[in-house]
């Protein structure tokens, strides 16, 4: 099978390379998610061809000229479209550069169906111009919706600009419209987008079953009692809520600590400086990040469900706390599959003095008890969202849009 996936994924080597370069790094959360799609298509036997834009713009990168570049990786090839880096000029550059590569494309690997990243208005739009006029089948991933979308940068919201926002709803509605089929994060996603009841899988989130191999001990992990969270430092996740719920609790012998920035990012610089079990350490690579999370005594997501916006969205890092077997502490997520609550601990009382007694409770057990929580958590989803048992459901459901 012959997979075009559009989207704004780079290889591990090449992205770990522009988040080294820059200053404000691009974000990590969905180039971790695509890169274990592709794997794993990869790995259940589809020949893959990624067209791609490098996820960079003026705000974390300086350079005005991107050349075209070709990489292959793992039996996995890679496209980057060229562009010049001023807004506007890219989106056309990086619309007539898929143009121009998905016809190419399509002479070498007539049989090829188009997954398309719906949020990457620039590229969907050329890939589905391009794909009605060689009736191609299209299938939309989509893991966010735009109305409840951020740039994560300065926590700057696109909706702040009505045009640009009436442009990307309406490209993402077409884009939706027009489209064969739909990759969702979530069931009321999938309800919500796909009102003409085409053919859909549900993908809460993949892990990488490479973390099988690491191994999570009682030996390695902090001597003390270690509170984690990592991910988007906003107030509306409950990052606020948690530094001040951690404080209250006042647990001897503990930290916690945070990775990532948001609006919370100056609360916390102004907390360390004040309390010495506090610790903010910014953003940094994501492979950092899951050495740590298995060092850690608990796991946080304290992010609110009174939002709107939860039932549209899975968080990833509660896929990823799970998969490195230290023992999670989550709301009741309302994208969040049932079964992932017999596998974690639940806060079901989202307000500072609720999570402080949690917490208290939680870490008041033996770190034998907790060890062995997220040891069975790790199994868990390792088991069931692996990236190679996850992209079978893909590779299954195109096999049945083909026939």
């Amino acid at each position: 099978m012959n997979i075009i996936y559009l989207s704004a994924a780079c290889s591990k080597e090449t992205f770990k390379h522009l988040f080294d370069k820059c200053n404000r790094k691009p974000i990590q959360q969905g180039q971790k998610y695509t890169d274990l799609l592709l794997s794993g298509l990869v790995k259940n036997g589809a020949e893959v061809v990624a067209v791609s834009a490098y996820p960079l713009s003026l705000h974390n990168s300086k350079k005005i000229f991107f050349h075209q570049k070709i990489e292959a990786v793992n039996g996995l090839k890679y496209i980057y479209l060229p562009f010049v880096n001023i807004p506007a000029i890219r989106q056309i550059f990086l619309f007539f550069g898929t143009l121009l590569h998905l016809v190419k494309l399509f002479f070498i690997k007539r049989n090829s169906i188009l997954i398309i990243d719906a949020l990457n208005t620039s590229i969907s739009s050329a890939a589905l111009v391009i794909s009605k006029l060689f009736r191609k089948k299209t299938i939309s991933i989509i893991t966010d919706l735009p109305q409840y979308i951020e740039i994560n940068n300065n926590q700057k919201k696109i909706g702040k600009d009505k045009l640009l926002r009436y442009l990307l709803n309406t490209i993402f509605s077409i884009t939706i419209h027009c489209s064969n089929g739909y990759i969702c994060i979530t069931e009321q996603m999938n309800s919500k987008v796909n009102v003409k009841h085409k053919p859909f899988i549900v993908i809460n989130g993949v892990c990488d079953m490479h973390m099988m191999g690491e191994k999570n001990t009682l030996q390695n992990k902090y001597e003390k009692k270690v509170c984690m969270y990592t991910g988007a430092l906003h107030e509306k996740f409950g990052v606020k809520m948690l530094a001040d719920a951690f404080l209250k609790a006042n647990i001897p012998n503990s930290e916690c600590h945070f990775y990532d920035f948001g609006d919370c990012s100056p609360y916390l610089e102004k907390l360390m400086l004040i309390h010495k079990n506090i610790k903010y350490f910014g953003m940094v690579h994501n492979d950092l990040v899951v050495e740590e999370q298995m060092k850690a005594t608990l796991l946080i997501n304290p992010r609110f469900t009174n939002e709107e916006y939860t039932k549209y969205s899975f968080p990833s890092k509660n896929i990823e706390y799970m998969a490195s077997g230290t023992s999670v502490l989550t709301t009741r997520l309302p994208g969040m599959p049932k079964e992932f609550a017999d596998y974690v601990y639940i806060i079901d009382d989202e307000t500072k003095e609720g999570l402080a007694e949690i917490l208290a409770n939680i870490l008041a057990k033996t770190r034998e008890e907790l060890h062995a929580k997220g040891m069975c958590a790790k199994e868990f989803i390792l088991r069931e969202n692996n990236n190679l048992v996850q992209t079978k459901k893909i590779i299954d459901m195109l096999k049945d849009l083909v026939l």
